[in-house]
């Protein structure tokens, strides 16, 4: 094996680093609670997404596709928390969209989470 057919990987700015320069920017005008809630939730995705096989143990926002969004959004308990990452996602990727030029499309847009069914007995 020769040193030009050595792949190498270069680090990309930390998940830290992009969803901060997201709160600053496009979460400024929401209230504490929401701007908590979504970071919370971006921390938890860029978690997860780093760590499904190709990764590397890094995030990207090019890999997340709508079908990481909704395996992700399968991972969680309730309706109510499934919303609120849809919607944080969807708000994450739309600011990648208008501000970094890095996403063509929403991939959390248009994904459907169906309501919680409660049973009583």
């Amino acid at each position: 094996m020769d040193a030009s057919s050595i792949i190498r990987v270069f680090p990309m700015p930390p998940v830290e680093r992009w969803i901060e320069e997201y709160r600053d920017s496009y979460l400024a005008s929401k209230d504490k609670a929401t701007v908590e809630a979504y970071t919370r939730v971006l921390q938890q995705f860029a978690t997860w997404l780093a760590g499904q096989p190709g990764s590397q143990g890094q995030f990207h926002p090019r890999t997340i596709t709508r079908t990481a969004v909704e395996i992700f959004l399968s991972t969680l308990n309730s309706s109510s928390h499934k919303n609120q990452a849809r919607s944080a996602i969807s708000s994450f990727c739309q600011w990648l969209i208008d501000e970094k030029q890095i996403l063509e499309r929403n991939p959390a847009r248009g994904i459907n989470v169906p309501p919680q069914v409660n049973f009583y007995l």
